[in-house]
């Protein structure tokens, strides 16, 4: 999968990470365009400490956050 990514034009993937039983088990960095202050920028090479335009990411993960919070305890 990461190598398909990275050869691919249109994908614009950043970066994918996976976590199995709370431990980091796979990284993979890639380069693609973001926007800095609005504007478009092209083929930067994301890494670990590449900032990213995070725009409504946020309330996707913050919802989330909720609903595992107001989950009833009996489906656990």
């Amino acid at each position: 999968m990461a190598d398909r990514l990275a050869a691919s034009r249109d994908a614009n993937v950043h970066a994918v990470l996976i976590a199995r039983y709370g431990k980091l088990v796979f990284e993979r960095y890639f380069k693609g365009w973001d926007e800095v202050h609005g504007r478009p920028v092209e083929n930067i090479g994301f890494d670990a400490n590449t900032l990213n335009d995070m725009r409504s990411v946020t309330k996707s993960a913050a919802s989330l956050a909720v609903g595992i919070a107001i989950e009833p305890r009996t489906n656990r």
